[in-house]
């Protein structure tokens, strides 16, 4: 029985790793490659029966990972960003949730059949939407920034505020349900429910405090602080659960918005910590929820439950943000757009499968529904938007005709010139320095300049980040370069960043390790003061026009020509680096450069920087 049930956990924690690897391959959400593999393991193939396989280990594992999982999304709502969303995302969150929520019980009452208790719950899970689930849409669908940066802060704050009072009704439900058994009066539920959130909120607080000032004081060391962070976590949650049933969720929320508002340093550290341990429990519980359901509950759904899951998508959150955002910066494309875009994620997904087990243990008549219902509209709304979401964008003109955006950071003669060529082959150029004299050579370029530096707290690089695919860092600080690859190797992938080559020579060159650094550019012995050293004897950037074989050739560096670039018709670029295979097939243009005393570029060729 114990190599059994050994087994059955290898079998959940590897098959969920490689749905995700999966998903990614496929340009997929992972969560429908998750979903396809929890129902194969169990309803259908009956290898995984999680009820009969873990017993009563089952519903406090799922607990204790979606309190992790919502930890991990608290962590993300910092408050000074949101002023990126501008108005919008306060009239959605503050007006338009209350509206999704009433609108949607509704809907599910009316249209599914549920009993009122059911329905509002229901109706309160489906206002989340998922950035984990946004985000990698709003990337390929190449949207104009203003609509993009609101569904992206909507739901970065959607997700912990829906979990909260998703919690919140549960507990309400429970506790009602637990006091018409002894016909205990109304008030005392509701002041029951006060005090259990209140106890959890005041712990969560309190334990934000307490991390801050361990960190502070420089009682933890470095390697401890993101377990440190996780034990307390489970313990506010394991407390609080004791005072009151799923109170922790409460608890643990709070302690992660506390977490990421109190200017604590090392809040990155704990977002990728958090980040990798939820994303494998995730993979791994999903599938165990989805091999719970019922697929008999899935037949039963009528054409009442279809109704909903379409009057959810298509007419309830439309109707809730057009009313809540009149008045605001929104056009009335981008309102629409914004109604109509509301993929629901993993933590929609993880709420469903706690709160039905938990309302159907208490007796509640169609809380086997809940879990069919909700990975029925996570179904239906990550297809409909992954496949129209492009369409939807252009029909109502707000597609980005841009192509791919790169970041340079630091502004010098060697990527003043490479700004130069590139702005001319059409490539979006943020150029962005410390200092206002670097920049001002780069003043009259068709490129955008950015005065200040990434790493401060002040700085926020979700603007820049809305229309840039690419970052390269070249600046003389060889460690300043590695910490900006990995700052944005999160958003823009580790194979999207580069940094010139180190500027130390042999033993005395600093060496990070690939996983800290981005990749090098050109080659490992080009340091960016041997590139402007190059620019002052007269070397300079050329644009050829190749295809095929030709760029494949054009990539191999000679003593007087060196490829920097191949920027192919779509936009895409791809920067020559000894680390990375580059597949350049078809036509492109090859940014070389090169000594003034090389022969002239192939027939087509064009100056790039003459």
């Amino acid at each position: 029985m114990e190599d059994q049930l050994l087994l059955l956990i290898v079998l959940v924690g590897t098959a969920g790793v490689a749905a995700q690897w999966i998903g990614w391959r496929l340009g997929l959400p992972a969560i429908v490659i998750l979903l396809i593999v929890g129902f194969l393991l169990g309803p259908f193939l009956r290898i995984l029966d999680p009820e009969r396989d873990f017993g009563a280990f089952l519903n406090p594992a799922i607990s204790l990972a979606v309190a992790i999982v919502i930890l991990q999304e608290s962590l993300g709502l910092d408050f000074s960003g949101l002023r990126a969303g501008g108005r919008a995302v306060a009239r959605i969150v503050g007006l338009g949730v209350p509206m999704i929520w009433a609108f949607g019980a509704v809907a599910a009452h009316f249209l599914a059949g549920l009993s009122w208790p059911i329905a509002a719950v229901i109706g309160v899970m489906l206002v989340i939407t998922g950035p984990t689930v946004i985000s990698p849409l709003l990337r390929q669908a190449k949207l104009e920034r203003r609509a993009a940066t609101v569904l992206r802060w909507e739901g970065i704050v959607n997700d912990p505020v829906g979990a909260v009072l998703t919690v919140i009704v549960l507990e309400l439900l429970l506790l009602w349900g637990a006091a018409r058994e002894i016909e205990a009066p109304l008030r005392d539920v509701a002041i029951d429910l006060a005090s259990g959130t209140l106890a959890a909120a005041t712990l969560g607080i309190g334990a934000g405090f307490f991390v801050r000032f361990m960190f502070a004081r420089g009682y933890v060391p470095e390697f401890l602080k993101s377990p440190l962070v996780l034990a307390v976590a489970l313990l506010i949650y394991a407390l609080s659960h004791l005072v009151q049933h799923e109170a922790g969720l409460i608890a643990v929320a709070v302690l992660g918005v506390a977490l990421a508002n109190l200017g604590l340093p090392e809040i990155e550290d704990l977002k990728q910590f958090k980040e990798s341990l939820s994303t494998f429990l995730v993979s791994g519980v999903f599938i165990v929820l989805a091999a719970t359901v019922d697929v008999g509950a899935f037949l039963r759904l009528d054409w009442g439950a279809f109704a909903f899951i379409a009057a959810m998508m298509f007419l309830v959150r439309p109707l809730a943000v057009g009313l809540a955002t009149i008045g605001t910066e929104l056009t009335w494309q981008e309102r629409l757009f914004v109604g109509l875009v509301a993929p629901r994620g993993i933590v929609v997904a993880s709420l469903a499968g706690l709160v039905h087990q938990q309302l159907a243990d208490s007796g509640y008549e169609g809380a086997e529904l809940i879990a069919p219902l909700v990975f029925s509209v996570i179904i239906a709304t990550v297809l409909v938007h992954g496949l129209g979401l492009g369409p939807l964008s252009r029909a109502l003109g707000l597609a980005s005709e841009r192509p791919p955006g790169l970041l340079i950071v630091g502004a010098g003669d060697w990527t003043i010139g490479l700004t130069k060529v590139l702005t001319r082959l059409g490539t979006p150029i943020v150029l962005s320095d410390p200092s206002t004299a670097a920049l001002e050579p780069a003043r009259g370029l068709a490129a955008t300049t950015h005065t200040g530096h990434l790493l401060a707290p002040e700085e926020e690089d979700a603007d820049l980040l809305t229309e840039t695919e690419y970052l390269l860092a070249a600046t003389e600080d060889d460690a300043f370069n590695a910490l900006l690859c990995r700052k944005f190797a999160t958003d823009l992938g580790q194979q999207n960043v580069y940094q010139v080559a180190y500027a130390g020579r042999g033993e005395a060159a600093p060496r990070f390790h690939r996983e800290w650094r981005g990749n090098i550019v050109i080659d490992g012995e080009m340091p960016l003061a041997e590139l402007n050293r190059r620019v002052a004897e007269g070397w300079r950037f050329r644009a050829v026009p190749v295809q095929g074989a030709e760029a494949r050739d054009g990539l191999r560096p000679s003593g007087s020509r060196l490829p920097v670039a191949f920027v192919r018709e779509n936009g895409e670029l791809l920067f020559a680096s000894p680390e990375t295979e580059l597949h350049v097939g078809g036509k492109g243009t090859l940014v070389v450069f090169e000594a003034p005393e090389h022969p002239p570029a192939e027939a087509g060729g064009r100056p790039g920087d003459r």
